[in-house]
């Protein structure tokens, strides 16, 4: 049987013990905070990247980019992929095909250790109010 003073010293360990991991926790949460900002922050500068390589990329029908006519819907990278959503004016767009190899060369010789994941969609349809204020200019709409 364990006497008091062998108790307490038990006790007193575990309890240390807790905080001292509870500190290690705290720490750790503490210093991937800056890491997890930096990584979004770096995210976010290349995905604006993308954004802006995309809008050197022009309709050849409609003659204004891509992105101000409203075609790109969503862009998000990581370490290893980056990913564009896109629709066209149509379905049956003639120059579809080559506006999405176009997007895709683009991005692969600026980015070339990505993967480049595209992807088509038209729910819902492009409609002219997805164009851009800069986009309408350029139209004279």
């Amino acid at each position: 049987m364990k006497g008091k003073e062998e108790l307490r010293n038990e006790r007193f360990i575990r309890s240390k013990n807790e905080l001292t991991n509870r500190s290690k926790e705290a720490f750790n949460e503490s210093t991937d905070r800056p890491r997890q900002w930096a990584r979004k922050k770096a995210t976010e500068s290349i995905e604006q990247s993308i954004r802006e390589k995309l809008r050197s990329i022009l309709d050849p029908e409609v003659g204004i980019n891509i992105l101000d006519l409203g075609l790109v819907r969503r862009v998000s990278a990581n370490d290893e992929d980056i990913e564009i959503e896109m629709t066209l004016t149509s379905p049956g767009c003639p120059v579809g095909p080559l506006i999405l190899q176009e997007v895709e060369n683009a991005i692969k010789a600026s980015w070339p250790e990505h993967d480049v994941l595209l992807s088509l969609t038209f729910d819902p349809p492009w409609s002219p109010e997805r164009i851009s204020p800069a986009g309408r200019e350029a139209l004279q709409i």
